[in-house]
């Protein structure tokens, strides 16, 4: 009997670890359609490791050129998503192109003109229809269609239901629903983490409840898998640290989060000058944040934990650590999963952090003893994530499981 056939619509293959035990239990033949590569250093090591990935395809697609009118009506869709979102000006501004900001005086006119309509008028390329057809999967998986129209899975989920295949959408991390744009198309199915994404989709974009389904932080279902941990001496002695002493890890945040980070991190190790000090710099921040005197960079390249040495070197870093600090980033909540305690750092950008949707929510659990709710606040209920995808999955889309 022939396996049924799913197309995965991600920015970057690295992306496939945030899925991997929904397609372990999918058992179908997959591919994984991209348009991006990552800027990690451990991109190859992911390629030449990733074993449970054998068999799945990965094709790059070339990103399509789109007819004037689809940006217009996809801007204007954007910018009455932004202007009824009670979000960060940091967050309204970054969704204007910048060839459109000197005529940024004209958008509230603009904005009410029955123009985002012509979107209906696109027709992706054919070298994307002929691939859908040639390909003919039964089911069609987005990480996101919450993002400006330079992605491809847009064009994807638009030709498969227009071939009457399911899209369904599993949104793999918790900002993607109040900071990127407003979703385009409504997909048949949405996975999502927990109440306030549900919230999140019906209020912000519309997405019917009865299409909306919760079943936990599916994204970070192996950090709550045992595993084994590095011998602290062991781990001391490799990145220069006294075993003997405590240590404190400040997690990095990415550039356009939190800039250098160069006054928070000086800030950390100043007051805690009596502590050994490592920082675990985002991958765009390794050459800024390793010179700084005093501190410790642990790891020592660029990398994000997308293969299995990595998100070790990541598990036992958290593990090892007195206590966590950063500004905003998923390492945090990584952190609170193992059960450490981590704390924000307050900084002079708050469009980024105070006054940032996703970020107010997880404030509360920014005290140090967040890891006591954490898996609350996650949807994580007594099944796993990905079985509970899986159930809705074979009720839903019975033919998948034939």
């Amino acid at each position: 009997m022939a396996r049924s056939r799913v197309l995965l619509c991600l920015h970057f293959a690295q992306e496939l670890e945030k899925f991997k035990f929904i397609i372990q239990k999918l058992n179908a033949e997959v591919v994984v359609a991209t348009d991006m590569k990552p800027a990690y250093s451990n991109d190859e090591r992911w390629w030449n490791t990733a074993s449970w990935a054998n068999g799945i395809e990965v094709k790059n697609f070339p990103l399509p050129s789109r007819p004037w009118y689809y940006h217009l009506a996809r801007f204007i869709d954007d910018y009455r998503f932004f202007q009824n979102l009670p979000q960060s000006d940091y967050y309204k501004n970054r969704m204007i192109p910048e060839s459109y900001r000197k005529y940024k005086w004209v958008f509230p006119f603009i904005s009410w003109l029955p123009l985002a309509w012509l979107k209906r008028l696109y027709r992706p390329h054919r070298y994307l229809q002929d691939f859908i057809s040639e390909f003919n999967p039964d089911l069609v998986i987005t990480s996101s269609l919450a993002f400006p129209p330079f992605h491809i899975a847009t064009e994807l989920a638009l030709i498969a239901q227009s071939k009457k295949i399911p899209v369904v959408c599993m949104i793999h991390n918790w900002d993607a629903l109040t900071t990127k744009g407003k979703m385009y198309p409504v997909p048949d199915l949405t996975f999502c983490w927990n109440d306030f994404h549900e919230k999140e989709l019906v209020s912000y974009h519309g997405i019917p409840k009865s299409k909306i389904v919760k079943v936990g932080a599916f994204s970070l279902e192996e950090w709550f898998m045992p595993r084994k941990i590095t011998p602290r001496d062991k781990f001391c002695e490799k990145y220069g640290l006294d075993p003997k002493k405590p240590f404190v890890t400040y997690l990095s945040s990415s550039q356009s989060i939190a800039g250098d980070e160069l006054d928070a991190v000086e800030q950390v190790r100043d007051v805690l000058k009596d502590w050994q000090f490592v920082v675990r710099p985002h991958p765009d921040k390794l050459d800024t944040l390793s010179g700084i005197w005093g501190i410790i960079t642990i790891p020592r390249s660029g990398e994000a934990p997308t293969d299995e040495e990595a998100f070790q070197l990541a598990y036992d870093t958290y593990i090892h650590s007195a206590a966590l600090y950063g500004v905003n980033t998923t390492s945090m909540l990584e952190a609170m999963i193992l059960g450490r305690p981590v704390y924000r750092i307050s900084t002079d950008s708050p469009d980024t952090t105070d006054k940032c949707l996703h970020f107010q929510k997880l404030l509360p659990l920014l005290d140090g003893k967040g890891y006591e709710k954490i898996r609350e606040w996650l949807g994580i209920g007594e099944r796993k994530p990905s079985e509970v995808i899986i159930a809705v999955l074979k009720v839903s889309y019975p033919q998948l499981f034939d």
